[in-house]
């Protein structure tokens, strides 16, 4: 597929499939590294071509600093990703995760819940509660932030209700993102 980016206000696209890899299909080409045994596993049987296979552990893809972050605002942002849990019991894992002097992170709780936070402002954690991403399936989660009713959680396009915390932290921190357990989160 192709991407018309005409504003230049899509941050990054990875698509982590077999055709664009660690990539990154928007505008800023914001590509994703690893070396050795922190690398994922490719796989061909992702959700839309592809995908990578995590292991909880110390895989991840750093994606360093975000070049394009001049243009998220303290308005409104959204981040979105398709993810497949083997389990969601015993741990937290890492989804994504940011560094800047703080340590912020999406993560998945081990009953399914989604949590967002930023260590370094207050710190502020958020649980969406009541979400259950399941073992076994692929869930499309999409985090919508507006700052000025908080952020919102949409599993599967329905959304799961509101939470009162903001996530203006993400407009400042997009320095040495990672995806998967590579944070002191994870």
């Amino acid at each position: 597929s192709t991407l018309l980016d005409w504003n230049k206000t899509l941050v990054g696209w990875w698509r982590f499939n077999s055709a664009n890899g660690m990539n990154d299909s928007s505008t800023w080409s914001n590509n994703g590294t690893c070396t050795g045994s922190t690398c994922p596993t490719a796989n061909t049987s992702g959700k839309l071509g592809g995908a990578y296979i995590f292991d909880g552990v110390d895989d991840y893809v750093g994606i360093g600093n975000i070049t394009s972050r001049v243009y998220i605002t303290n308005t409104s942002n959204t981040i979105a990703f398709w993810v497949y849990p083997n389990s969601v019991t015993g741990t937290y894992d890492t989804i994504m995760a940011f560094a800047n002097s703080a340590t912020a992170a999406i993560w998945l709780y081990p009953d399914g819940d989604i949590g967002v936070g930023d260590a370094n402002n207050g710190p502020t954690w958020s649980r969406f509660n009541n979400n259950n991403i399941p073992a076994g399936a692929w869930t499309h989660v999409t985090i919508v932030n507006t700052n000025s009713t908080g952020a919102e959680l949409y599993v599967n396009g329905v959304s799961t209700g509101g939470n009162p915390d903001d996530m203006s932290w993400i407009s400042t921190i997009f320095m040495n993102t990672t995806f998967g357990s590579y944070s002191s989160l994870g």
